[in-house]
């Protein structure tokens, strides 16, 4: 368990012999939604993908506007039972928005270390087409 902890802590993976560094997660802002009005600021998701705070009723604004469909991943690090819970993969179609989430926070939010708190989200190739929208009420 401590290797384990050790190697998340150095985010290195040793594969196939080439060291592979994991590039870092850049850290997506979440919007607060009021009786005033937000008009929500939407940013393109990065090739190392985001991190964002949850605190269980934050949810995500996503907008495809590409002629392509991208899927979207928020990893899961629960285990149950020492069963791994399957990542939550969602195909978003050409020209179209969804909304997703909440996400609560014994399954999506990392338990520990820098990022503890936070949900990672990942897309599959990026392009300035697929943009995102944090929010919480």
């Amino acid at each position: 368990m401590k290797r384990i902890a050790v190697l998340m802590l150095v985010l290195m993976l040793l594969v196939g012999g080439v060291l592979i560094v994991e590039a870092a997660r850049s850290a997506l802002s979440v919007q607060s939604v009021t009786r005033s009005a937000l008009t929500a600021a939407y940013t393109q998701i990065p090739t190392d993908g985001y991190k964002f705070t949850n605190d269980g009723a934050t949810i995500l604004h996503l907008k495809n506007s590409s002629g392509s469909t991208k899927y979207i991943t928020v990893t899961t690090p629960l285990t149950v039972d020492g069963l791994a819970v399957s990542d939550l993969t969602l195909t978003i179609t050409s020209t179209s928005e969804v909304f997703l989430g909440p996400f609560p926070t014994t399954t999506y939010n990392q338990q520990s270390g820098s990022d503890k708190n936070m949900v990672y989200l990942n897309v599959d190739t990026t392009d300035a087409s697929m943009t995102v929208a944090a929010l919480t009420f």
